[in-house]
């Protein structure tokens, strides 16, 4: 199983992360020529692939510039095979503050509604880079389970990104 993190840098303009987004979308979906690559959208899909010894593709939307404030957006992310939600890349967007953002805001309005709208539809929320205060919102938000599909532990690797004991008990 190889997860295809689509990141977009931050443009400042939405339309045009929006763009970048769905280009990225487009060449991973290229690779899904090959009979022996296919997308993985459930457990199901998973097990298919297992099985049967092949490659599978489980697409994840690393950062959620490419949806600017528009969490109904993931709808048609969700459409085209996103899997993995991470609403922010280290910084901060309209969704919310990063591991490397310095404040205590964590997720927007508009952040806490993506986290609840990609619980609901089934993706995974990956909290690895949001900041402290974000990881607590997507746990009151989330009714499944969570990832944080890059980070470490605190206490063996003191970095903004990585989690405390008390997150990893979370």
């Amino acid at each position: 199983l190889q997860v295809l993190a689509h990141f977009v840098k931050p443009s400042g303009s939405p339309g045009n992360s929006l763009l970048s987004g769905m280009h990225l979308l487009a060449h991973s979906h290229r690779l899904l020529r090959d009979e022996r690559v296919h997308l993985v959208k459930t457990a199901g899909d998973l097990q298919k692939i297992v099985v049967r010894d092949q490659l599978g593709l489980l697409l994840g939307l690393e950062g959620g510039e490419c949806i600017g404030g528009d969490p109904l957006l993931l709808e048609s992310l969700f459409a085209l095979g996103i899997r993995v939600f991470s609403p922010v890349w280290n910084e901060r967007n309209l969704l919310a503050d990063g591991a490397m953002f310095l404040s205590n805001t964590g997720l927007t309005r508009q952040g806490r509604e993506a986290v609840r709208l990609a619980d609901r539809l089934g993706m995974i929320v990956d909290v690895s880079h949001l900041n402290d205060a974000g990881f607590w919102q997507v746990l009151e938000e989330c009714t499944r389970p969570i990832i944080a599909s890059h980070s470490n532990a605190m206490a063996c690797c003191s970095h903004p990104r990585n989690l405390t004991d008390e997150q990893l008990r979370g």
